[in-house]
């Protein structure tokens, strides 16, 4: 049994500063700066940016400690504030103490890719971001009457399955595609139908790697900021998940990759437009670090949007969290060193080479046509999609359950305690779509897998693609031996 998938990365070790201050704020019940300013001084009272410095010349973080001080400093009610804060304790069973660093370290990190956001724009829900998605639905199908129909969506293909069901049972009318573009967008907008708009963008296709580029994201911003500016009684919102962005791992894509909520008017030619943070709720989670974190932050230019998002979080039970979870997560966040993600991603650029290679060389050797495929813009994440094609299989594939009980039966010629099982892991791994031209199924594959475990899965996968063609084409020449017979 070979499981790879899951959102863990499989290659890396957790990164240990952020581990390292998950443990120095349970001992210390003192925020991040203090744990910044401790281990980059001698003495806890120098809370000059010159500690600060050091640790970020030090840990190397994804973002900078001195911005998040100096974002801080600039909002300071009193002189005595940053000291009262980097000395404080927290409370010893939670509370709200501490969450306005967690907030500001957000804000940053939001900034840092050109979503506005200040300390007091951030929230943060203890639901993660499949939570803050169902607010967000919520919110946008009721914002004219909260007995309403539901909001329409139009989500890519990649987003879990599960979460587009758990939608349509608050309401929602979903619409996937299979890539979401502004002709696309422009489209499905211009379809007759009064209920309310709401669009789901991440940087990072989950399913395929596709990342959000800024010539796809502007072309889509312009048509949310004229459709918006044309139509002010039935705007269209954008959900926008940021949590990939640090792992790009094609070079030229790392620095073209932009979030929804960064875009304005004059990116779309028309300053007059305003700018997309009006309409997006761009949310961002730790997960891709501490997958035990249930935290996520949220920003959002509308007031209203924000306002109903967190009153639809409070009636999920979503809104409120503690101050030591708050501040976890923003460690996870933002101390993650660069150089964790670098490594990480330059290991997944490679296995997804050797996957390609695996999949020329099974199509161009075994069958003869595109048995199995990849997806051609796979530039970010830590997961692709591996398509078999349906003429693999030697009987009709109506869903999942019939790929499996294939596999199940798939016999290893090396040895026959072997046998290939391919757990789906999330309800959206495998995808099947008969009305297709070519039908295909889909499995979904985590590129982090370590080097040795990749490489047998690779083998594994090559052997039972052969062996499915083989019974396929046995299958076939009986076929036509019985035709030719009966004729």
């Amino acid at each position: 049994m070979l499981r790879l998938d899951g959102e863990a990365n499989l290659f890396c070790d957790a990164p240990a500063e952020p581990t390292a201050f998950i443990q120095w704020v349970h001992q210390s019940r003192r925020g991040l700066l203090a744990y910044a300013i401790e281990h980059g001084s001698s003495s806890i009272e120098d809370t000059s940016r010159d500690a600060l410095s050091v640790f970020d010349e030090q840990a190397s973080p994804v973002v900078s400690t001195q911005a998040v001080f100096d974002v801080l400093a600039a909002d300071a009610e009193h002189d005595g504030y940053l000291t009262c804060l980097l000395q404080r304790e927290l409370l010893v069973h939670g509370g709200i103490f501490g969450d306005e660093e967690a907030r500001a370290f957000a804000a940053a990190y939001f900034r840092q890719h050109g979503v506005p956001a200040t300390p007091m724009d951030v929230a943060a829900y203890r639901a993660g971001v499949d939570g803050l998605f169902l607010s967000f639905v919520s919110a946008v199908g009721s914002q004219h009457d909260v007995a309403s129909d539901g909001a329409v969506l139009l989500a890519p293909v990649g987003i879990d399955r599960a979460l587009l069901d758990a939608a349509v049972g608050y309401g929602c009318v979903t619409d996937v595609v299979e890539e979401l573009t502004g002709p696309v967008l422009a489209e499905w907008l211009g379809r007759d139908g009064d209920g309310a708009r709401a669009v789901v963008l991440p940087v990072v296709n989950p399913l395929t790697g596709q990342v959000l580029t800024q010539r796809r994201a502007r072309d889509l911003a312009g048509v949310v900021l004229r459709h918006n500016r044309d139509h002010p009684d039935r705007p269209v919102f954008v959900f926008s998940d940021v949590s990939g962005i640090e792992s790009c791992h094609t070079e030229v894509i790392e620095f073209d990759t932009v979030p929804m909520g960064a875009l304005t008017g004059v990116d779309v030619g028309d300053s007059s437009l305003g700018g997309m943070s009006a309409w997006t709720l761009d949310v961002v989670s730790p997960r891709m670090v501490l997958l035990t974190s249930r935290v996520a932050f949220a920003v959002t230019g509308n007031r209203w949007l924000r306002g109903a998002v967190n009153d639809w979080s409070i009636t999920y039970g979503h809104a409120n969290t503690c101050a030591l979870d708050d501040l976890a997560a923003a460690a996870a966040l933002c101390l993650t060193p660069r150089r964790w993600f670098d490594e990480a991603n330059d290991h997944t650029a490679n296995n997804l080479r050797l996957l390609r290679e695996a999949v020329v060389r099974f199509n161009s050797a075994e069958c003869g046509f595109e048995g199995l495929s990849i997806g051609s813009h796979v530039d970010g994440g830590w997961h692709t999609t591996v398509r078999f094609h349906q003429r693999l299989f030697p009987f009709s594939v109506d869903g999942s359950f019939d790929v499996f009980t294939s596999l199940l039966e798939y016999h290893c010629v090396v040895s026959d305690s072997m046998r290939v099982v391919l757990l789906p892991g999330e309800l959206f791994s495998w995808y099947y779509d008969p009305d297709a031209v070519e039908p295909h199924v889909v499995l979904r594959v985590n590129l982090s897998a370590p080097r040795e475990a990749f490489q047998a899965f690779l083998w594994q996968l090559g052997q039972c693609s052969s062996e499915l063609w083989q019974r396929t084409w046995n299958a076939c020449q009986r076929s036509a031996r019985v035709m030719a017979v009966g004729g």
